[in-house]
């Protein structure tokens, strides 16, 4: 789980069977470790749990579905890693790309801003941690560049699981159709406090 989590497997399991969700996709900060323990722990539940992971590049995050190999945190350009992430058969969504730069645990975070129209992605996070007017900044490179869109909880907290989600048109069984899924653009962010 991330540094910046603040919550534990148990707890975002729990979280998510009381709002009914049925899949979480796990993205921490730069690892692939804590999908795994998620995944045992909700053996015992009807939650199905995605691989993900969230990589910071040294102008903005991106979410990334598929591949394993992925360089060190923040030492590497927006470009190099999406080639990374196209050579494994992966693909990247911008996380958050218009949030305003902040600097939080794990210090400043830069944003992709218009960066994002140049880059080869398949899809665009709605943020349930960012303001309106950023989120209408995503929607609209998602619908002028015919990407996916996304809803993301950014759930650092328990409480904050499933406060934006995203919906699927056809039924997620694995990585596989969560990747072509989102690559067929059959996918929609959701509003699901």
């Amino acid at each position: 789980m991330s540094a910046c989590a603040r919550t534990t497997f148990l707890g975002l399991l729990s979280w998510a069977s009381r709002k009914n969700l049925n899949g979480l996709i796990v993205t921490d900060h730069d690892t692939f470790r804590g999908v795994e323990k998620m995944k045992r722990h909700a053996k015992s539940t009807e939650i199905t749990i995605y691989r993900g992971v969230e990589i910071s590049a040294l102008e903005g995050h991106f979410l990334v579905f598929g591949g394993t190999d992925f360089p060190p945190s923040g030492m590497i350009r927006s470009v190099e890693i999406l080639d990374m992430v196209k050579a494994e058969g992966g693909i990247a969504i911008a996380a958050h790309p218009f949030r305003s730069v902040h600097s939080g645990f794990l210090g400043a975070s830069p944003s992709l801003s218009d960066l994002i129209y140049d880059l080869e992605l398949e899809g665009v996070e709605l943020n349930a941690k960012c303001s309106k007017h950023e989120n209408n900044l995503a929607r609209t490179v998602a619908k002028t560049r015919g990407l996916a869109l996304l809803g993301g909880s950014d759930a650092h907290r328990d409480q904050d699981l499933g406060k934006l989600v995203t919906g699927f048109y056809e039924r997620i069984e694995n990585e596989d159709d969560l990747i072509q899924a989102i690559r067929a653009r059959q996918c929609r962010p959701l509003a699901y406090y």
